[in-house]
């Protein structure tokens, strides 16, 4: 969110009956309300070498922000279909909690794929906030993200 002004620590709420994809397209409907607090956020990114074999893909990106993890990678497929696969994923506080996330969308970039995990094991937002990730963890192979 940019702002002229500063607005670190407010509470803020968004609603939403739906989203849309830049071309118009519906694609969640609402209605829908997050409440959050904005900070300036501490985002984490990490280049990985990741081969998961379910799909033949390779996972090349981790990025860890407060609103989720993001999984970056690419498939063998000359199609450049999305994959079906979706792996586990866990995030490790410094403090040595660990939270299990669920993946929350599947899309196309550039160069492959993204998955995005922002959902908590019952599929409520699992937003990060400011905590303190230690480490992220894809199929039970953990990255250092300090």
């Amino acid at each position: 969110m940019a702002s002229l002004d500063n607005i670190e620590g407010f509470k803020a709420t968004i609603t939403a009956d739906k989203i849309t994809t830049a071309d118009g397209t519906q694609v969640v409907k609402g209605p829908w309300e997050i409440d959050f607090t904005i900070t300036s956020g501490k985002q984490k990114i990490k280049d990985i070498n990741l081969a998961i074999e379910n799909e033949k893909l390779t996972v090349t990106k981790v990025s860890v922000s407060s609103i989720g993890v993001a999984i970056e990678g690419k498939t063998d497929d000359t199609n450049n279909a999305l994959p079906k696969y979706i792996p586990e994923v866990k995030v490790i506080a410094a403090d040595g909690k660990e939270i299990i996330l669920n993946c929350s969308s599947t899309s196309t970039t550039k160069n492959g794929f993204q998955w995005l995990y922002n959902l908590d094991t019952k599929s409520n937002y699992a937003f990060l906030g400011d905590m303190d990730i230690k480490s992220v963890s894809i199929d039970g192979t953990t990255f250092d993200m300090k």
